[in-house]
């Protein structure tokens, strides 16, 4: 279909707009609110001035067909302030309390996606099995059975099939949490390298609530006594001997070891094969005028970049002249992005990367993620070990596509390293706030760059944006990498997986969904029947 100008003659052409009535999409009454309802359910959204002038606006038409506005902030769901992490830098007074912790408190990156605890499980499980109607009707008439006007000889005996199918489908539902459960313990006992021995100055270790210090008392002990039992059993089992005892045991005596006979077909292949010499070949040398690897690798009249890291005396050729680069009369400067490693810092040096737990990764920490890794977080990437600063990661299990993505890394932390050089880094990330959103990520790093040839001068303010192509999200797996250097900004339920993933469901079929319906409609009817047996019956016993 296509629009037609209304001025035959006009020789000016006009845009048309084609569109295929087979791939139009109709937009229901209710989308628009059902998919805004998804979003708060996540993160509170205001809505602005302009939201309100474009909702109030009358829907464009063409020819009778709607088309839909162009809505950018639909899918953000952001809210107006952000968080900003520090590195390397003490916090300002306004992000601490009265002592000296920081006000701002982050998730753990712990996650749990069983549905129930040790001490919930009965109370919970049972209020999810009494959503069943059929539960609370047969619960009623099992309490009416309870007084005797009702006629009933035996009421523990009438509670006999209730108690039996809530017990089975508790059983049922343990089972599977407790697979879950399985699952989570796994993934949050992994292992990942993390920056030890160094001031994370947007968390405090000290801030643990009661609760958790209670829960990690009563682990502790169940698992020092149950190691202390095992080891126990098996020293028993050894008869208390050590592992060298046991060893001496078995060991042969000298005479025994002595006596050990060689055939003669040994001896003989044994005299032959030392009769054989091997023939000295010496190693190929170079030679003059031979050329290098690296110059077998160069390409002629290559125009070089600010990213090929190439030796400032190549820059010329050997005859002298100026090369490809300074053919066009002036010479190539490549851009200067700065680097957040502040080189007059002084540092302990005790800081390193220990393997440690994904549940143990905070906000702010560096990590270091090598080939075939899992991303435990939301991570800023600083350096990799490709020289242009990228690293390709798989992401099908956010969205399913096996094909490899490019992640860059930001160009201020491309020096980065090893452990001192994050000792040195003092920046500050300023993040938007967690989202649902996988394709689209807001912040930006800012520092203070320092000029090595100046160290007396206060230095320059210099920030990078940060967008989606430089996040690494939590559950993707680094690939065609050797590692990765970078940085924590979401952790846990924040992460952009976690919040696309939502609570667990409750498992309930469509057929036990009717099945409350018609209960309630079957105990609605017979209660008027009663109610109207009930009354006749009075009515007639009265008169008679």
């Amino acid at each position: 279909m296509v629009i037609k100008s209304d001025e035959q003659g006009s020789n000016v052409s006009n845009p048309t707009k084609r569109i295929r009535w087979a791939t139009q999409r109709v937009t229901g009454p209710n989308e628009r609110h059902i998919r805004q309802s998804i979003l708060d359910r996540f993160q509170p959204r205001k809505t602005t001035s302009s939201e309100k002038k474009r909702q109030s606006a009358d829907t464009s038409h063409l020819d009778g067909i709607t088309e839909e506005p162009e809505d950018s902030e639909a899918g953000n769901g952001q809210e107006s302030d952000g968080r900003r992490i520090y590195f390397n830098l003490p916090l300002p007074e306004s992000a601490k309390d009265e002592n000296g912790h920081p006000v701002t408190h982050y998730e753990r990156n712990k996650i749990r996606t069983a549905k129930y605890t040790p001490l919930s499980f009965v109370p919970k499980n049972l209020w999810f099995q009494f959503h069943n109607v059929a539960n609370i009707y047969f619960l009623f008439v099992i309490l009416l059975g309870i007084y005797w006007i009702f006629g009933n000889p035996n009421p523990a005996l009438s509670s006999v099939p209730l108690i039996v199918i809530l017990f089975l489908t508790a059983v049922k539902d343990g089972i599977e949490d407790w697979r879950r459960t399985v699952l989570d313990n796994e993934l949050n006992n992994a292992g990942t390298h993390r920056l030890v021995d160094w001031n994370n100055v947007n968390t405090s270790e000290d801030n643990i609530s009661l609760w958790r210090r209670i829960k990690k008392a009563t682990t502790h002990s169940i698992i020092s006594t149950y190691q202390s039992w095992n080891f126990k059993r098996k020293d028993s089992a050894t008869g208390g001997k050590s592992y060298a005892e046991r060893a001496m045991d078995n060991r042969p005596s000298v005479d025994t070891r002595q006596s050990h006979r060689t055939s003669v077909l040994s001896i003989q292949s044994d005299a032959s094969e030392e009769g054989i010499k091997m023939t000295p070949v010496p190693s190929p040398q170079p030679e003059a005028g031979h050329h290098t690897h690296n110059d077998r690798l160069a390409v002629a009249d290559r125009p070089p970049t600010s990213f090929s890291f190439e030796p400032e005396e190549n820059a010329q050729s050997d005859n002298g002249h100026l090369s490809a680069a300074g053919k066009s009369g002036k010479d190539f400067v490549p851009k200067f992005y700065g680097s957040i490693v502040d080189p007059f810092k002084q540092v302990s040096g005790k800081a390193r990367f220990k393997s440690d737990h994904w549940k143990s990764v905070q906000v702010g920490d560096f990590v270091r993620l090598y080939n075939e890794d899992q991303i435990p977080a939301d991570v800023v990437v600083l350096a990799t070990s490709d020289p242009d600063g990228q690293c390709y990661v798989e992401t099908k299990n956010l969205d399913g596509e096996t094909n490899l993505k490019v992640r860059q890394a930001l160009h201020c932390g491309r020096t980065m390293k090893h452990a001192k050089d994050c000792e040195k880094a003092s920046f500050i990330i300023e993040s938007e706030p967690p989202n649902v959103n996988l394709y689209q990520y807001s912040g930006a790093a800012r520092w203070t760059q320092r000029d090595i040839r100046k160290p007396e001068e206060p230095g320059m303010e210099m920030a990078e944006p940060i967008s989606i192509n430089n996040l690494l999200l939590r559950g993707c797996s680094l690939r065609n990498t050797d590692w990765v250097l970078g940085v924590v900004v979401y952790t846990g339920q924040e992460t952009k997986i976690m919040l696309n993933s939502g609570i667990t469901p409750s498992k309930r079929s469509r057929i036990a969904r009717d099945l409350n319906r018609y209960v309630i409609y079957n105990f609605v009817v017979l209660f008027f029947m009663c109610l109207v047996s009930g009354i006749v019956q009075g009515v007639t016993w009265a008169k008679s």
